[in-house]
Protein backbone atom coordinates (compact mmCIF):
# COMPACT_ATOMS: atom_id res chain seq x y z
CA UNK A 1 0.00 0.00 0.00
CA UNK A 2 2.74 2.44 1.17
CA UNK A 3 4.72 1.77 -2.19
CA UNK A 4 1.32 2.48 -4.45
CA UNK A 5 1.24 5.67 -2.79
CA UNK A 6 4.46 6.47 -3.33
CA UNK A 7 4.39 5.36 -6.75
CA UNK A 8 1.28 7.72 -7.35
CA UNK A 9 3.24 10.68 -5.28
CA UNK A 10 5.68 10.12 -8.28
CA UNK A 11 3.93 11.23 -10.83
CA UNK A 12 3.00 13.76 -8.63
CA UNK A 13 -0.60 12.59 -8.47
CA UNK A 14 -2.27 15.43 -6.43
CA UNK A 15 -4.67 12.90 -4.82
CA UNK A 16 -2.01 11.35 -3.41
CA UNK A 17 -0.29 14.22 -1.70
CA UNK A 18 -3.57 14.99 -0.04
CA UNK A 19 -4.13 11.27 1.14
CA UNK A 20 -0.09 11.99 2.34
CA UNK A 21 -0.73 14.93 4.08
CA UNK A 22 -3.69 13.76 5.84
CA UNK A 23 -2.01 10.72 6.70
CA UNK A 24 1.59 12.53 8.38
CA UNK A 25 0.76 16.51 9.32
CA UNK A 26 -0.20 14.99 12.91
CA UNK A 27 3.39 14.01 12.96
CA UNK A 28 4.84 16.80 11.52
CA UNK A 29 2.88 19.11 13.34
CA UNK A 30 3.75 16.90 16.78
CA UNK A 31 7.51 17.11 15.57
CA UNK A 32 7.98 20.73 15.11
CA UNK A 33 6.27 21.79 17.75
CA UNK A 34 8.14 19.81 20.36
CA UNK A 35 11.37 20.96 18.66
CA UNK A 36 10.39 24.84 18.18
CA UNK A 37 7.41 25.17 21.12
CA UNK A 38 5.39 27.79 18.77
CA UNK A 39 2.53 26.73 16.85
CA UNK A 40 3.04 29.52 14.44
CA UNK A 41 6.57 27.62 13.59
CA UNK A 42 4.77 24.77 13.56
CA UNK A 43 2.74 25.50 10.81
CA UNK A 44 5.52 26.91 8.91
CA UNK A 45 7.23 23.73 9.06
CA UNK A 46 4.09 21.36 7.90
CA UNK A 47 4.10 23.19 4.94
CA UNK A 48 7.95 23.61 3.64
CA UNK A 49 7.91 19.71 4.84
CA UNK A 50 5.44 18.72 2.40
CA UNK A 51 6.58 21.28 0.04
CA UNK A 52 10.31 19.50 0.37
CA UNK A 53 8.37 15.85 -0.23
CA UNK A 54 6.97 17.11 -3.25
CA UNK A 55 9.73 18.48 -4.49
CA UNK A 56 12.24 15.29 -4.12
CA UNK A 57 9.62 12.40 -3.79
CA UNK A 58 11.28 11.52 -6.87
CA UNK A 59 14.60 10.63 -4.85
CA UNK A 60 12.52 9.05 -2.19
CA UNK A 61 14.84 5.07 -2.72
CA UNK A 62 11.94 3.36 -0.57
CA UNK A 63 15.01 1.46 1.34
CA UNK A 64 13.36 3.12 4.31
CA UNK A 65 9.91 4.07 5.38
CA UNK A 66 7.95 7.02 3.94
CA UNK A 67 7.29 7.82 7.52
CA UNK A 68 10.85 8.11 8.41
CA UNK A 69 11.70 9.70 5.60
CA UNK A 70 9.21 12.41 6.26
CA UNK A 71 10.33 12.72 9.57
CA UNK A 72 13.98 13.00 8.72
CA UNK A 73 12.35 16.07 6.47
CA UNK A 74 11.01 17.48 9.38
CA UNK A 75 14.11 17.51 11.76
CA UNK A 76 15.54 19.32 8.65
CA UNK A 77 13.03 21.93 8.79
CA UNK A 78 13.72 22.24 12.43
CA UNK A 79 17.02 22.82 12.39
CA UNK A 80 16.62 25.53 9.83
CA UNK A 81 15.05 27.24 11.71
CA UNK A 82 16.41 26.90 14.72
CA UNK A 83 19.50 27.94 12.87
CA UNK A 84 18.05 31.35 11.65
CA UNK A 85 16.90 31.91 15.21
CA UNK A 86 20.13 31.14 16.49
CA UNK A 87 19.25 28.89 18.90
CA UNK A 88 19.71 25.29 20.16
CA UNK A 89 17.01 25.17 22.88
CA UNK A 90 14.45 22.86 22.38
CA UNK A 91 11.55 21.90 24.91
CA UNK A 92 10.41 18.65 24.50
CA UNK A 93 9.11 17.17 27.84
CA UNK A 94 8.00 18.13 30.66
CA UNK A 95 10.32 19.13 33.67
CA UNK A 96 8.26 17.09 36.03
CA UNK A 97 8.46 13.75 34.05
CA UNK A 98 12.65 14.37 33.61
CA UNK A 99 12.15 14.60 37.28
CA UNK A 100 10.19 11.47 37.99
CA UNK A 101 13.05 9.79 35.64
CA UNK A 102 15.86 11.51 38.05
CA UNK A 103 14.30 9.92 41.01
CA UNK A 104 13.90 13.43 42.59
CA UNK A 105 10.90 14.93 44.29
CA UNK A 106 10.45 18.66 43.73
CA UNK A 107 9.22 19.17 47.24
CA UNK A 108 12.01 17.29 48.86
CA UNK A 109 14.93 18.11 47.20
CA UNK A 110 16.40 21.97 47.90
CA UNK A 111 17.95 22.07 44.30
CA UNK A 112 15.00 21.65 42.62
CA UNK A 113 12.66 23.12 45.12
CA UNK A 114 14.17 26.77 44.79
CA UNK A 115 14.00 26.55 40.75
CA UNK A 116 10.29 27.99 39.33
CA UNK A 117 8.56 26.32 36.80
CA UNK A 118 9.84 28.25 34.06
CA UNK A 119 13.49 28.29 35.65
CA UNK A 120 12.92 24.85 35.15
CA UNK A 121 11.93 24.33 31.75
CA UNK A 122 14.61 26.29 30.74
CA UNK A 123 16.97 23.79 32.37
CA UNK A 124 15.52 21.14 30.63
CA UNK A 125 15.57 22.82 27.69
CA UNK A 126 19.36 23.44 27.58
CA UNK A 127 19.56 19.63 28.65
CA UNK A 128 17.35 18.08 25.88
CA UNK A 129 19.61 20.89 23.41
CA UNK A 130 22.96 19.07 24.40
CA UNK A 131 21.64 15.37 23.84
CA UNK A 132 22.89 14.17 20.32
CA UNK A 133 19.99 14.21 17.82
CA UNK A 134 19.59 10.12 18.27
CA UNK A 135 18.69 11.07 22.14
CA UNK A 136 16.23 13.80 21.53
CA UNK A 137 14.54 11.73 18.71
CA UNK A 138 14.24 8.60 20.60
CA UNK A 139 12.79 10.45 23.23
CA UNK A 140 10.68 12.68 21.17
CA UNK A 141 8.97 9.77 19.61
CA UNK A 142 8.34 8.15 23.03
CA UNK A 143 7.89 10.37 25.34
CA UNK A 144 5.79 13.37 23.24
CA UNK A 145 4.42 11.79 20.60
CA UNK A 146 3.57 8.83 22.85
CA UNK A 147 4.31 6.12 20.66
CA UNK A 148 4.56 2.77 21.54
CA UNK A 149 8.10 0.54 21.57
CA UNK A 150 6.50 -0.84 18.12
CA UNK A 151 6.02 2.40 16.50
CA UNK A 152 8.98 3.51 17.34
CA UNK A 153 11.13 0.31 16.45
CA UNK A 154 9.16 0.96 12.91
CA UNK A 155 9.94 4.84 12.49
CA UNK A 156 13.87 4.19 13.23
CA UNK A 157 14.02 0.79 11.43
CA UNK A 158 15.22 -1.18 14.64
CA UNK A 159 13.66 -4.51 17.06
CA UNK A 160 11.68 -3.32 20.08
CA UNK A 161 15.06 -4.25 22.12
CA UNK A 162 17.00 -2.08 20.78
CA UNK A 163 14.50 0.82 20.87
CA UNK A 164 13.80 0.17 24.55
CA UNK A 165 17.39 0.38 25.09
CA UNK A 166 18.43 3.28 23.53
CA UNK A 167 15.80 5.18 25.72
CA UNK A 168 17.02 3.69 28.47
CA UNK A 169 20.71 4.92 27.73
CA UNK A 170 19.02 8.42 26.43
CA UNK A 171 16.96 9.00 29.55
CA UNK A 172 20.44 8.29 31.30
CA UNK A 173 22.38 10.29 29.58
CA UNK A 174 19.55 13.36 29.89
CA UNK A 175 19.50 12.86 33.69
CA UNK A 176 23.34 13.16 33.88
CA UNK A 177 23.41 16.20 32.32
CA UNK A 178 20.77 17.45 34.51
CA UNK A 179 22.52 16.57 37.75
CA UNK A 180 25.38 18.41 36.19
CA UNK A 181 23.37 21.45 35.39
CA UNK A 182 21.76 21.58 38.39
CA UNK A 183 24.61 21.25 40.47
CA UNK A 184 23.75 17.69 42.07
CA UNK A 185 26.10 14.90 42.88
CA UNK A 186 26.09 11.57 43.25
CA UNK A 187 25.00 11.20 46.95
CA UNK A 188 22.00 14.17 46.36
CA UNK A 189 23.76 16.66 47.53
Amino acid sequence: MASDLVSRLKRKDVKAFGELYDKYAGMVASVAYSYLNSKDEAEDVIQETFLRVYKGIKRFKENSLLSTWIYKIAVNVCKDILSRRKRKKVELIDSEEILDWMNYDAKEEKHLDDLKEEEMRKLVSKALGMLNEEDRMIITLRDVEDLSYEEIGKQIGKPVGTVKSRLFYARKRLKDIMENLLGITATGT
